[in-house]
């Protein structure tokens, strides 16, 4: 609930056909072109504030061994596959991440969008040293 009204983010949800769910993982989406960062860009942020976000599911697994040096055109056989890859993340969950935990996250994540431009700025400076 507290990152459903961000601008290019999006919630996974669970599947309703599941009778049981332990919801482990926190899955979203987010999309460069309407929030403004990457989500690894995005990533980057929630780390300096200390959010213990993941990058899961990345690389696809046609991308690892075995399945890599099997199939010499992995990527372009699986245009989805590497567009979610790309785009997923995987927020903190467990008994620690409270309302106010998870409205700390949703805040945090609100503010890089608010301040996308600036915040690209300062990691492109931070890779060229």
């Amino acid at each position: 609930e507290a990152v459903g009204d961000i601008p290019g983010i999006s919630m996974i949800p669970s599947s309703p056909s599941l009778t049981k769910s332990n919801r482990q993982y926190v899955v979203l989406t987010v999309d460069e072109r309407v929030f403004g960062l990457s989500r690894d860009e995005l990533l980057a942020v929630l780390e300096a504030e200390n959010v213990l976000a993941r990058s899961y599911f990345h690389p696809g697994c046609h991308r690892m061994l075995p399945y890599s040096g099997r199939f010499p055109n992995k990527g372009r056989k699986l245009p989805v596959t590497e567009g979610l890859s790309e785009r997923v993340l995987v927020l903190p969950t467990g008994e620690a991440v409270d309302g106010t935990v998870a409205r700390f996250i949703a805040m945090v994540i609100s503010k890089a969008r608010e301040s996308a431009a600036e915040i690209r700025k300062m990691l492109e400076r931070g890779r060229n040293g």
